[in-house]
């Protein structure tokens, strides 16, 4: 279990100094999955106020992609 704590403090300090950003959903607008896979989905999506399109990954919330979150 210690290495899962390690790998969320790892990736909370990576949000926490910017090196990495969390958006919230409702930030974004036209959402479609475009891919699904083992660790989480892949979702297009326009930011609100803006004409450009995205990739979002999002993650289940379990062990092993939280360690796949840290390794990308």
């Amino acid at each position: 279990m210690l290495a899962i704590k390690e790998s969320l403090d790892w990736l909370e300090k990576s949000i926490a100094d910017e090196n990495l950003n969390n958006y919230e959903y409702s930030e974004f607008k036209n959402l479609k999955l475009i891919g699904e896979g083992s660790f989480g989905n892949v979702i297009s999506a326009k930011w609100k106020n803006t004409d450009r399109f995205f990739a979002l990954k999002s993650f289940k919330n379990d062990s092993v992609s939280i360690k796949e979150v840290v390794n990308e």
